[in-house]
């Protein structure tokens, strides 16, 4: 599974978030901190640092989503 990098150009987020929804996001058998861990894997530069601070857990990953699409999507 090659999930594409975001580095928080504007125009390439949606592509990607579309490939990573399918892939990671719609998984029932992953847990948010799962998922959270592949999103930031997942994140360079920029976009790595909006959701830099957040700790590891379940309700940081819907935040995370939150905090990204607000200012990508």
């Amino acid at each position: 599974l090659e999930i594409p990098i975001f580095t928080g150009e504007p125009l390439e987020w949606q592509p990607f978030w579309d490939y990573f929804e399918a892939s990671i996001d719609a998984n029932p058998s992953l847990t948010g901190v799962q998922k959270l861990s592949y999103l930031r894997a997942q994140l360079k530069g920029e976009a790595s640092r909006v959701i830099a601070g957040l700790p590891l857990t379940n309700l940081n990953y819907h935040h995370s989503v939150s905090l990204l699409t607000d200012r990508y999507g």
